[in-house]
């Protein structure tokens, strides 16, 4: 999932002089890097708002591509031709992103855990396999219907039960990330005003 940054200046390599063209290729990488970075680190810094942060690895996970002004000009031909990438690795964040239906990718189920509280974090040592080897815990199938669950008996006596996870053929994630619209409000508030500033920057150092 990701947000593309593109130019509209196609039109200007005809006619403009080649001092001018070429320190506004200059203007616009800059412009596109700065650009992206800035909407990079706002929908970083928005996380926590978003979600329950205990670590950085998501935050690692929001990256541009490419990755330095000098690369957004060398791997284009033209001004028009510019871009650069913001968006995230994770596909998991990519659904929270855009909403949809998460189904299961070998097996015939989804393991949906049950949060208690509901912000608490599913780490690898929760997952279902390895739950599954801990005490008191077991795989149980309702008779009526075959509906699987992962269950674990709170104490040495057969109650309570507490449920782990529950078996869906698939599970509907809400859109509650939004990464579009944060970085798109980036974008349409600082691309000119970052354009004017590195123009004027690289016409002022012409050679």
């Amino acid at each position: 999932m990701e947000i593309t940054v593109e130019t509209n200046l196609a039109e200007f390599e005809g006619w403009i002089d080649k001092t001018v063209l070429k320190q506004m290729r200059f203007a616009t990488s800059v412009t596109l890097y700065e650009t992206a970075k800035q909407a990079q680190e706002a929908v970083r810094a928005d996380l926590p708002h978003e979600f329950t942060i205990r670590n950085n690895w998501v935050s690692r996970g929001i990256r541009m591509s490419p990755g330095s002004s000098r690369a957004i000009r060398n791997s284009a031909s033209g001004i028009s031709d510019m871009e650069v990438e913001v968006g995230t690795v994770d596909e998991f964040m990519r659904m929270q992103a855009e909403g949809g239906v998460k189904k299961p990718n070998k097996a015939d189920s989804v393991a949906v855990p049950v949060r208690e509280p509901e912000t608490e974090i599913t780490n690898r040592k929760k997952w279902p396999r390895r739950v599954l080897k801990e005490p008191r815990t077991f795989l149980w199938r309702r008779p009526s219907d075959g509906k699987r669950f992962i269950l674990q008996r709170a104490g040495d006596s057969r109650y309570p039960i507490k449920r782990l996870y529950t078996f869906e053929p698939e599970v509907r994630i809400p859109k509650r990330w939004p990464f579009l619209e944060k970085a798109e409000k980036i974008v349409s508030e600082s691309y000119n005003e970052n354009f004017n500033r590195a123009f004027e920057r690289a016409m002022a150092t012409a050679k």
